[in-house]
């Protein structure tokens, strides 16, 4: 809320709190958590911003696309802007934003991933958009869709254990070379000692 992120007193309590709940359910990560928190508390601390906030109408105005217009105008971090984007569709600010969002309750499991979460939210906007199941037109498009659902899910996860494993790849390579490096620098340090040792003698 606007009004919230304008008040300096629970701001920065609030942002900690929501950030800690979502790297303990590994929504996000620590780092991307310590980018966001940096973010926000720039982002609130700048005049022009509380400016700009103290104009949100909760009566006119949609809370994600107001915040949405604002990061754009200030340039905020990536980080920012995606913890931004699960708070609202995970919580409810106002009126606006708990009519667009309600239904997460009904949606939310443990350990659902972002683009799950999300992915069933603009599922639950689409229908609602077209006025409800009722309304809704079965096209041959969104039969194939349905068809092909499960070929493109098992698609993404193969491109996501691919991705995994050249991280995990990457980590391998580099912790060898560290481990090497750490070898030729215990073969230089002892070569320098008994050189030194020679030398005494």
């Amino acid at each position: 809320n606007p009004a919230t992120m304008m008040n300096s007193a629970i701001n920065s309590y609030r942002v900690n709190s929501a950030l800690e709940v979502l790297v303990a359910k590994q929504q996000i990560s620590s780092i991307e958590a310590d980018s966001a928190k940096q973010s926000y508390l720039h982002f609130v601390a700048n005049d022009e911003v509380r400016k700009c906030l103290a104009t949100f109408d909760e009566k006119e105005d949609r809370l994600d696309v107001f915040l949405n217009h604002a990061y754009k105008r200030f340039n905020v971090s990536k980080e920012l802007v995606k913890f931004t984007e699960i708070v609202l569709v995970m919580f409810h600010g106002n009126a606006a934003v708990e009519r667009s969002f309600s239904i997460n309750k009904n949606c939310l499991v443990e350990n659902l991933q972002e683009n799950s979460l999300v992915s069933q939210r603009a599922v639950y906007d689409a229908v609602s958009n077209m006025g409800g199941l009722a309304s809704l037109v079965i096209t041959k498009r969104l039969i194939h869709a349905v068809k092909n659902a499960s070929q493109m899910r098992k698609e993404a996860l193969k491109r996501k254990k691919e991705e995994d494993e050249k991280v995990e790849e990457k980590k391998t390579s580099l912790s060898e070379e560290i481990k090497q490096i750490e070898s030729k620098k215990r073969q230089i340090l002892q070569a320098a000692q008994e050189q030194a040792l020679e030398l005494e003698k």
